[in-house]
């Protein structure tokens, strides 16, 4: 009787763990998915929604954006990464990198514009996500990043990063980076 117990305790843990996940997974997938069709001013509170998320995940999609190949189908208002192999392209979940679709025609795709009011946004918020990752050298790069922008949106992530900071190179590049944007 005891294991039976154990066993459906167990398979409970699990069960809320995987209910958890797939949350995380919807509410990622909905900010994302919030990005078709989305004038600059709602691209700009959706590409800071991404970034306040915490997510690992979001870095990738908001590079994609930068790059110009985050793009939405147009039946279904889809947003994916689009890769272009030759006159075609192969489309990936943003959210898993997962391979969606090959082949597919540009006209059943729309790019999400991207103005440069809004590439300035990208530049710094990137850099500021990535000003406290465990790699020195993507630290130096956040701060090199958010520095050439000089976007005061950027400064409590500088500060919370000064604090944080034990390598004097990449405090004083930060410092620099945070002159910048006052």
């Amino acid at each position: 009787m005891q294991n039976f117990v154990k066993s459906i305790f167990f398979c409970t843990v699990l069960w809320i763990a995987s209910v958890s996940v797939a949350s995380a997974q919807d509410d990622f997938s909905l900010k994302i998915n919030a990005m078709a069709g989305a004038d600059f001013g709602a691209l700009t509170t959706q590409i800071n929604a991404l970034a306040a998320s915490g997510d690992a995940r979001a870095l990738s999609v908001l590079e994609a954006l930068r790059d110009g190949k985050l793009y939405y189908r147009k039946k279904d208002k889809k947003v994916i990464i689009a890769v272009k192999v030759k006159r075609k392209y192969r489309l990936l979940d943003p959210a898993t990198g997962d391979v969606l679709a090959q082949n597919i025609s540009k006209r059943k795709l729309k790019k999400i514009r991207v103005n440069n009011k809004l590439r300035r946004t990208l530049r710094a918020t990137m850099g500021a996500m990535t000003l406290l990752s465990p790699d020195p050298t993507a630290r130096l790069k956040a701060a090199q990043s958010v520095f050439k922008s000089g976007d005061a949106a950027a400064l409590p992530a500088l500060e919370a990063a000064i604090v944080k900071e034990s390598d004097p190179d990449i405090r004083t590049a930060l410092r620099q980076a945070h002159a910048a944007a006052v």
